[in-house]
């Protein structure tokens, strides 16, 4: 054989060796790589947890109330620096110092000197622009709005009523008329008014500047705070700040300046605002407080009790419906009519028939109303009589169940009277029986009257024998 064949397979062979050698040495220092690499994530992730574990028991949780510049408000004041500072907040209601004469300006300026000089206390002066809430307003408004609508639907009822009567004189339907129009135009007014506002608060912002006063009062002027529980410090201060806002308001009148103190939702209002100035259209404090929010329970019946109460009213109202409808029924029906109403209806359609005719007559205008006028007033003596007799009946019935009820009372007394003789009698008995008792007791016998009697006249008979005897 020759050696140069066989030289080529023992060369391939191994080139091939020294790459699977290669190949192995590679893949083990891999599989070492992501052993290390998996230690290291798991020893970082580890140590991850326990710094975040760390950091989260180093985080220190504080109250809300650390971040704002006061503590709680009570009593109409602000407490401030752990219950050491009080303070009060004065509404000041401005002038127009413009539209003022000079005498005027002049007034108003040594005012507010005089004002300055007698302070002995420093104060504040804060402004703040609020945004106008017109919801209040508009809401007013709708009520009154509602009701001179129930009040022009009833005059417009009593209208369209004297209207339709035949009898009706032109001096009432002219008084009905102007009240008419007088409410009618009231309330078109008053809408129109608040379309006009709702228009305003939507298209445009419009805001208002308010002038507060603030005073303040702090536990450190009391001599000595040993001596007071904290209630009564609170007290202290309370008064001490009170009077010095009533100073105040009283040397801001010297300047036509009117102040008043705000109480604890006004003052809430006030903080509300200044913290949350884009916020303040959503909600205000007083709808808040209006909505119950700080109640921990509901005050609300049961549910059993309210439906049941629908129940009866939806029951009340079904019947009260289908009786006026069955009413309406027989009406058309003409099942039932009352004598008088039907009196009545014959007499308006004669009356409303002749004043057809006399209309459609040839004749002049002064003898069409005169003949009116008498047919009217032919109208109202009929109505006047059927009503009279209407009312006659009415009293007559009311007199018959008056003696009815007469009758029945004096039934029962006399029943009641027999009740209380048989009592009488039978009290009477067992006090004779108890007295008879008490005889016997004594030693005395039962004796008759007429057998005393009878003695007595025996004994008197006998001492007259022993008189004449004697005599």
């Amino acid at each position: 054989m020759d050696l140069s064949s066989l030289a080529f397979p023992a060369i391939l062979l191994g080139v091939l060796l020294i790459f699977g050698v290669v190949f192995m040495i590679i893949t083990k220092k891999q599989h070492s790589k992501a052993s290390i690499n998996s230690e290291n994530k798991n020893s970082n992730n580890s140590e991850k947890t326990n710094n975040t574990k760390n950091s989260n028991t180093n985080v220190q949780k504080e109250d809300v109330f650390n971040f704002l510049e006061f503590d709680r408000i009570l009593d109409n004041m602000i407490v401030q620096n752990d219950g050491t500072k009080f303070t009060m907040a004065i509404k000041c209601k401005g002038i127009n110092y413009d539209l003022m004469s000079d005498m005027e300006q002049i007034a108003v300026e040594e005012g507010f000197i005089t004002f300055l000089n007698t302070l002995r206390y420093p104060i504040q002066l804060y402004v703040q622009a609020q945004n106008i809430d017109l919801k209040s307003a508009i809401n007013k408004y709708r009520e009154n709005i509602k009701g001179l609508e129930e009040e022009f639907e009833t005059v417009n009822k009593e209208y369209n009523d004297i209207q339709e009567q035949f009898d009706a004189k032109k001096e009432d339907i002219r008084k009905i008329e102007n009240n008419r129009t007088k409410i009618l135009n009231v309330y078109e007014y008053a809408n129109d008014i608040v379309n006009y506002v709702e228009r305003l608060s939507l298209n445009k912002s419009l805001l208002q500047r308010n002038f507060y006063v603030l005073v303040s009062y702090y536990s450190s002027e009391i001599t000595s705070t040993t001596n007071f529980t904290k209630e009564e410090l609170i007290n202290i201060c309370y008064n001490e700040l009170l009077t010095r806002a009533q100073s105040i308001i009283s040397g801001l009148m010297t300047c036509s300046v009117v102040g008043t103190i705000l109480n604890s939702n006004e003052v809430a209002d006030l903080l509300y605002n200044a913290y949350n100035r884009d916020d303040k259209g959503l909600l205000s404090v007083k709808e808040a407080i209006q909505s119950g929010f700080y109640r921990l329970y509901s005050t609300s019946e049961d549910v059993f009790f309210k439906k049941q109460q629908k129940m009866i009213e939806q029951i009340n109202e079904e019947a009260e419906l289908k009786a006026l409808e069955s009413i309406k029924k027989a009406i058309e029906d003409g099942t039932y009519i009352s004598p008088a109403a039907e009196k009545l209806n014959i007499i308006d359609q004669v009356s409303k028939t002749a004043a057809e005719i006399v209309k459609k007559e040839d004749l002049p205008q002064d003898v069409k109303e005169r003949a009116k006028e008498i047919l009217v007033e032919e109208y109202s003596e009929s109505k006047d009589k059927i009503i009279k007799e209407i009312n006659d009946e009415k009293q007559d019935k009311s007199k018959d169940t008056k003696k009815s009820n007469k009758e029945e009372i004096n039934k029962e007394n006399d029943i009641n009277q027999s009740d209380d003789t048989e009592n009488v009698q039978t009290t009477k008995e067992p006090e004779k029986i108890e007295e008879q008792q008490l005889d016997n007791r004594m030693g005395f016998e039962e004796v008759n009257v007429e057998e005393k009697k009878d003695e007595g006249k025996s004994e008197s008979s006998s001492n007259n024998d022993e008189d004449d005897l004697i005599i």
